[in-house]
């Protein structure tokens, strides 16, 4: 049941106080066929527990010692998930910082915790009647209105750890609406609304922002305040996606709050290629972006004639997402790991 909840990645180390369970064969024909090692002492043998024992006692004293929680809702809010989305390994991908909460926090609260984690976006969830969260999203610096790993991050860790059975889908309420993510096989697939671009007047340093590099300015993106708008730019080959250099002071200038570079892909398994800039929002470059992607789907539609799309985000992390667009809506499919587990301090949960 355990295996099937929480779907555990390759290497896991199983450790049980129990250690008649390793003498057991079916047992351990069980967590070969899982690939879950079983701990093991220095003699390299199951049934000797105890550097196992000594390491998972040393965790639990770091972890809980002598700290007291007033309530559950502090015990829970202390505990935080740190996941990497757009990816099955680690260290590639998007991190994202994802809290499960009881009840709403105060803004600020959740706003110096996004900037303690520094990551590009940290979320918080707490949930609401008939199965459904809560769920905001927040840059070091700002909130924001739409971001599609951390959402990823958040469905991912609700199955995860049991809040939602395998079945069930994730219902978010949220600044742009309700969304809805589902588990289709391996991956996660996002229900978005659709951000398209409008015809716009080019920024006047865009050139000097891009460093001369040959480009063609498509647009700018419709939201409730510029800031959250994004600039589109697409440039003649991946190559020169790849190798761009923008001046991110001088795009931090400008009244969109980001910028989006793409063009067709050179490798036959994508169709196109892409980067993500927002320094404004204290991200110099978003390693993957499922919102940009709510706005690159209906592009890459209309220029290639096809709904369905495969999309590589070519920053130093790299994604790879599967990208359908159905009317107004697109839908983004990825996969998300657990990376690291942690806790707030007493003094920053409250």
């Amino acid at each position: 049941m355990a295996v099937w909840r929480r779907k555990p990645s390759a290497g896991l180390v199983h450790h049980s106080d129990r250690g008649a369970q390793y003498t057991a064969i079916s047992f351990g024909r069980r967590l070969e066929e899982v690939d879950i090692v079983p701990s093991m002492g220095r003699t390299g043998t199951a049934l000797d527990n105890a550097m196992a024992e000594s390491f998972i006692a040393t965790l639990k004293t770091e972890l809980v010692h002598r700290r007291r929680f007033p309530d559950r809702e502090v015990a829970r809010s202390a505990i935080f998930e740190y996941l990497e989305a757009f990816t099955n390994r680690p260290f590639s991908g998007n991190p994202a910082g994802v809290l499960v909460l009881e009840k709403p926090r105060q803004e600020r609260w959740m706003q110096a915790v996004a900037a303690e984690l520094s990551l590009s976006e940290t979320c918080f969830l707490h949930p609401l009647p008939q199965k459904r969260w809560s769920l905001r999203w927040f840059s070091p610096i700002h909130e924001v209105a739409l971001c599609g790993h951390a959402t990823l991050a958040a469905s991912h860790l609700l199955w995860e750890e049991g809040y939602l059975a395998e079945i069930d889908q994730a219902c978010f309420e949220t600044r742009s609406g309700q969304l809805v993510a589902s588990r289709r096989g391996e991956e996660i697939e996002l229900d978005f609304p659709i951000v398209p671009v409008a015809a716009a007047q080019e920024p006047l340093r865009l050139e000097r922002i891009l460093g001369g590099v040959a480009y063609r300015f498509i647009g700018q993106t419709q939201h409730e305040t510029e800031r959250e708008t994004n600039y589109l730019v697409e440039l003649q080959n991946e190559g020169d996606v790849r190798a761009l250099e923008v001046d991110l002071k001088a795009l931090a200038s400008l009244p969109a709050g980001g910028l989006i570079i793409t063009a067709r892909s050179e490798d036959r398994n994508f169709d196109f290629v892409s980067r993500y800039f927002a320094p404004i929002f204290g991200i110099p470059e978003d390693p993957v972006t499922g919102s940009a992607h709510c706005t690159l789907g209906p592009f890459w539609r209309d220029l290639l004639g096809k709904d369905a799309l495969r999309a590589l985000q070519v920053s130093r992390r790299v994604g790879e997402l599967n990208v359908r667009v159905a009317g107004r809506r697109i839908y983004l499919g990825g996969r998300a790991i657990t990376v690291i587990r942690g806790y707030l301090s007493r003094e920053a949960s409250v």
